[in-house]
């Protein structure tokens, strides 16, 4: 038993307060005991919400100016499917996209997480590594949001592996069910799950672009992980969150906003 679950062994880990800490401490794996902290650091607390505070309004602001400008052009291309402009379209997006996205991980796992780690003295604040560097799509999904990968690996991989499953196995396991869970997220609050899939899909294509980049990060000189490299950029800021926001922006608007209108006026029958 590692030392420091000896300060909490079973079944003295078995309260109301063992259990409101885990549900608020920046984790999702369970452990008896965490590595703690002295003291909390407010003036800490204070910069890293003020942070957050501050890169909420540029994230908004960034969204409005920008991307919802963008997003709003793009309508009339996808629906008379001018593949060109569409490719226009979704380049101009993706850096305004990829600027929102890194405003939204600087603001959660560095400003965030280590403010509520500090509040709880919670000690192990390593939230996620340095992701920008993956050699391949497979190192990203375990050094971006190292909460999540530890949860799946704890929970779903290693349990399946242990009972005489394959890795390539378990590895889709938990894949399908990331699917699942970014469907949700996105699906729900556009109302669209399940019908666009375009967050399932695009999760479950992450299997083969492992596939691809796993090699070359084995490669022994630099040029391997360099390719590596560019293919999980060019997914990641082209091919992934920029598709998906115009697809779920459009299919939104399909149902409920200017495109659903312009349908009906369209539509015999309906004036």
């Amino acid at each position: 038993m590692p030392e420091i679950f000896q300060k909490c062994p079973y079944p003295e880990n078995i309260t109301m307060s063992n259990l409101v800490y885990f549900w608020w401490a920046p984790t999702l794996v369970y452990q008896p005991a965490y590595p703690r902290t002295e003291k909390i650091r407010w003036i800490f607390v204070a910069k890293r919400l003020g942070e957050v505070f501050c890169l909420s309004v540029f994230i908004w602001f960034a969204s409005a100016q920008y991307a919802a400008p963008v997003l709003l052009n793009s309508l009339d291309k996808i629906a008379s499917l001018d593949i060109t402009n569409i490719m226009e379209r979704l380049m101009k997006l993706s850096t305004i996209s990829l600027v929102i996205w890194l405003a939204g991980f600087f603001a959660l796992f560095q400003s965030f997480l280590n403010a509520l780690a500090e509040v709880m003295r919670f000690g192990d604040r390593s939230f996620y590594d340095d992701w920008w560097n993956s050699p391949s799509l497979g190192t990203y999904w375990r050094t971006w949001n190292k909460p999540v990968s530890q949860y799946f690996r704890r929970h779903i991989y290693s349990p399946m592996v242990g009972r005489g499953w394959s890795p390539f196995v378990a590895s889709v396991a938990v894949f399908f069910l990331s699917a699942v869970l970014h469907e949700v997220l996105v699906g729900v609050p556009t109302h669209n799950i399940i019908e666009l899939g375009v967050a399932f899909l695009g999760m479950l294509l992450q299997l083969p672009l492992i596939a691809i980049t796993t090699p070359l990060e084995k490669m022994k000189t630099p040029t391997g992980r360099m390719i590596g490299n560019c293919i999980f950029w060019i997914s990641f800021t082209i091919l992934g969150q920029p598709f998906a926001a115009l697809m779920y922006f459009y299919a939104w608007q399909a149902k409920y906003g200017s495109v659903s209108r312009q349908m009906a006026l369209t539509t015999p029958g309906t004036l």
